[in-house]
């Protein structure tokens, strides 16, 4: 009975402190439902042209006795992975050579070779051949490359499946990214 006779009579005080709360409860309400809109991110779309298509020039200086200076041109696909640029996992890298220059006197055996256009393995062939055909004695082929995708195990077999005769030579690779 005391509880009700305080609301009769305090009810307006109950009726300003019910409003007082809902409006803050309200005001709170719109206060986070602004921040939260302010703080979406919002996501444009992102504009997928796939791969990008990388060419190279790089250097290889190959010497049996005679030296020749090749230039070849290295074709990948390059892909964005979390952000960073990177050789896409499927992208197979083409090596194809653009030019060659002789580096001594003994090199003019290759004046009439075709070794443009080709890729590194047919080259390599070329060069090993001719140099057999022209009674060129050697027992190394000596590669330098700025290019640290050439691989020697993968161009000696292509040499031994594809080159002429016996192969009685070795293969010695070395990388240097800084050599021109």
């Amino acid at each position: 009975m005391k509880f009700k006779r305080f609301i009769h009579k305090n009810k307006v005080l109950l009726i300003v402190l019910v409003t007082v709360l809902l409006l803050a409860i309200a005001v709170y309400g719109a206060i986070i439902f602004i921040n939260k809109k302010n703080n979406e991110v919002v996501e444009e779309p992102v504009e997928d042209n796939g791969p990008k298509i990388v060419e190279e020039l790089k250097f290889m200086t190959v010497t049996t006795k005679p030296s020749l200076k090749l230039s070849f041109k290295e074709t990948y696909e390059l892909c964005e992975v979390n952000g960073v640029e990177e050789r896409c996992a499927d992208s197979e890298i083409e090596q194809s050579v653009v030019s060659f220059e002789a580096l001594n006197e003994e090199a003019s055996i290759y004046a009439n070779s075709t070794l443009v256009g080709k890729n590194l393995e047919e080259a390599l062939v070329e060069i090993c051949d001719t140099a057999k055909d022209n009674k060129v004695s050697f027992n190394k082929v000596e590669i330098l490359t700025n290019s640290k995708n050439v691989d020697k195990t993968d161009l000696m077999q292509y040499i031994v499946l594809h080159g002429k005769g016996p192969i009685d030579y070795t293969l010695s690779l070395n990388v240097d990214e800084a050599a021109s």
